[in-house]
C-alpha cells in the first residue's frame, strides 16, 4: 500500500507514523482535502438556498432530511436494525419533498443573492473562465471535479492502493 507509515518530518503524531494502520501521503492528502471541500461547498450552497426563501425551502429540507432518514431506516431493516422509533417512522413516511441537486441550488443562490453581497458575483452575461468566481460557476471546480474521488473512479483510487501490493494485490500488475 502506498505510504503504509506517515511522515517523519511532521510534527503530528498521526502522520509521523505512529499510527502504522493509517495510510498518509500527499496525493491522499489532495483527495480528502478535495472532499472536504466538495461537503463544505454543498453545505453552503443548500443553506444559502434555504436563505433564499425560508417559508419553503427549510420545510422542503427538513422533508428531504425525513426522506433520507426513511432511506436509512429501510436499509438497516435488512440487518435487524430499527433506526427510526413509530413516530419518527410516520413522519419519515409521510415526507415527500425533497431538495433539487446541487447545480439548480446554486444557480438559484447565485441569481437571489448575486450582486448584493460582497463576494457573491452576479450572473455573467458572458462569462468565460470568469463565470468560475458565480456561486454556480465553482459548482464545476469544487463539486463537479471532485465528484471522481467521492465515488472512487479508478484514476483517484490509485493514490490509495499501489497495484501489485503484497497486502492488497489489486489492478493489472497484481499477481
Amino acid at each position: 500500500m502506498a505510504g503504509l507509515r506517515g511522515r517523519d518530518d511532521s510534527p503530528d503524531p498521526w502522520h509521523r507514523g505512529q499510527y502504522p494502520d493509517l495510510i498518509v501521503n500527499q496525493d491522499e492528502d489532495a483527495i480528502n482535502s478535495g472532499i472536504l471541500l466538495r461537503v463544505l461547498y454543498e453545505h453552503v450552497v443548500t443553506f444559502c438556498w434555504i436563505a433564499t426563501d425560508p417559508a419553503s425551502n427549510y420545510p422542503r429540507w427538513q422533508s428531504d432530511g425525513l426522506v433520507q432518514n426513511l432511506k436509512l431506516h429501510n436499509d438497516a431493516l435488512n440487518y435487524g436494525i430499527t433506526f427510526l422509533d413509530p413516530p419518527e417512522l410516520a413522519a419519515a413516511q409521510a415526507a415527500t419533498d425533497q431538495l433539487p441537486d446541487v447545480a439548480s441550488m446554486a444557480d438559484k443562490v447565485g441569481r437571489h443573492w448575486g450582486g448584493s453581497i460582497d463576494g457573491f458575483q452576479s450572473k455573467l452575461a458572458n462569462p468565460g473562465p470568469g463565470g468560475l468566481v458565480t456561486f454556480r460557476g465553482m459548482y464545476i471546480p469544487a463539486y463537479r471535479t471532485l465528484s471522481d474521488a467521492v465515488h472512487g473512479q479508478q484514476d483517484v483510487m490509485d493514490a490509495y492502493i499501489n497495484a501489485g501490493a503484497r497486502l492488497w494485490p489489486v489492478g493489472p500488475q497484481a499477481s
